[in-house]
């Protein structure tokens, strides 16, 4: 109960709190993800060309290796993978390009929570132990911190919505250079390209069956009464977001 208590304070309360402040973010999370591998995760830096963000398994790895697959992307310095949208006030405030991605969302909460399952099963621990500890309810309500903090920005980015990005991502660098006067490469969305990207790719990134089988343990919780304000809420400003392309 008090790990409970904790991961609520501390990756809920807090967070939306601390990213009011993009600049403290980023530095606290710089030294949180110092030793992080990932060659692709970049935070903002004094040499980021564009920013890429969006909510967990709204199709960020995709875009970020669609973007920079042709050949004249790929030295570009796209910071993403924060999920966080300090990392788009920063963008904005540098006047660099920004795309915001977003995904319906009980299809991200659903996503995400199945991938949890899976990474926790792979690494040989119980994923019980996980969801002891944190409530499925509380991914809502930082899909929802995250893109009504954006309410006020949208006309200075470029909003792409999950499916465009999966199924026709050279139409987002294409919107991408003419909000921003820029000449970035176009990606051809071929599926030949789509093969190339998920073959060098983890299996986070590619669709997977593995996966897809504990989505309707996700489903069935999030179709508890205790969840139908919350999901509305965030359904109504995944709405209204679209809107605003």
């Amino acid at each position: 109960m008090l790990r409970k208590y904790y991961n609520f304070i501390t990756r809920v309360f807090l967070r939306n709190k601390l990213e009011k402040f993009p600049k403290i973010y980023i530095f606290i999370q710089s030294l949180r993800l110092r030793n992080k591998k990932n060659k692709e995760f970049k935070l903002f830096s004094k040499k980021t060309d564009l920013i890429l963000e969006g909510y967990p398994r709204s199709a960020n790895s995709f875009a970020i290796r669609a973007f920079k697959f042709p050949k004249k992307n790929i030295d570009l310095n796209i910071s993403n993978h924060l999920h966080s949208i300090a990392h788009i006030r920063l963008g904005i405030i540098n006047k660099l390009p920004v795309i915001m991605l977003i995904r319906n969302p009980i299809d991200a909460v659903v996503s995400l929570n199945s991938f949890r399952t899976q990474v926790l099963i792979h690494r040989k621990q119980d994923p019980k132990t996980f969801f002891n500890s944190w409530d499925i309810k509380w991914d809502f309500i930082n899909y929802i911190n995250f893109y009504k903090s954006s309410l006020g920005l949208t006309d200075k980015m470029v909003i792409a919505n999950f499916d465009d990005v999966t199924k026709d991502f050279g139409k987002i660098i294409i919107q991408v250079n003419k909000k921003f006067n820029k000449s970035y490469g176009i990606f051809e969305h071929k599926k030949i390209n789509e093969k190339q990207i998920f073959k060098n790719s983890w299996f986070h990134l590619s669709p997977n069956n593995d996966r897809n089988k504990y989505k309707n343990k996700i489903k069935k919780i999030i179709k508890e009464k205790r969840m139908a304000k919350i999901i509305k809420e965030s359904l109504d400003l995944y709405n209204l977001i679209l809107e605003k392309r």
